[in-house]
């Protein structure tokens, strides 16, 4: 579907002050017949307070998983929340739709022909530090990201607290 311009607001959380708005058009291609439409964008905090009794478990037990590990700090963005190890960006989850997305930094290859059903994202800017995608929706698929995520942390040498 194309739209004449599309209205994007995002709503800024600021610690202490009240929320803020910020338009941003954007311009796509024209179409017959259609009015300009509004999309709001919603915040990762957002997304978890609105999300599932499911999913906010799912993101409870990988949190708790990912921050069991010693020097792992989180820290929440517009868009994810990223764990790291110092400088260097080790995982990341976000929300989209009735799904949490764990994004590690192993390789994909090593997990293709397992049980595993990751998919490789190295080809997207944004996810170069993180390049495997497990997206988790089954109480099962929960288990298997905290053995990803434990995968991780021995190759890097990391401890749990």
């Amino acid at each position: 579907v194309a739209l004449t311009a599309v209205s994007i607001i995002f709503a800024i959380k600021e610690f202490g002050k009240k929320d803020k708005e910020l338009e941003k058009e954007v311009q796509l291609p024209e179409a017959e017949n259609e009015e300009n439409e509004k999309r709001i964008v919603k915040s990762f905090s957002e997304r978890l307070s609105q999300a599932s009794p499911e999913i906010n478990d799912y993101y409870s037990a990988i949190k708790g998983e990912l921050s069991s590990f010693k020097g792992i700090k989180s820290k929440v963005s517009f868009k994810h929340e990223s764990f790291r190890l110092g400088r260097q960006i080790v995982a990341r989850l976000k929300i989209r739709g009735k799904s949490l997305y764990l994004y590690l930094a192993l390789d994909p290859e090593d997990y293709k022909e397992t049980k595993y059903k990751v998919k490789d994202m190295s080809e997207y800017m944004s996810c170069q530090a993180v390049p495997t995608m497990y997206k988790i929706n089954l109480p099962r698929r929960a288990e298997y990201g905290k053995k990803l995520i434990g995968d991780l942390m021995n190759k890097l040498g990391v401890e749990k607290n």
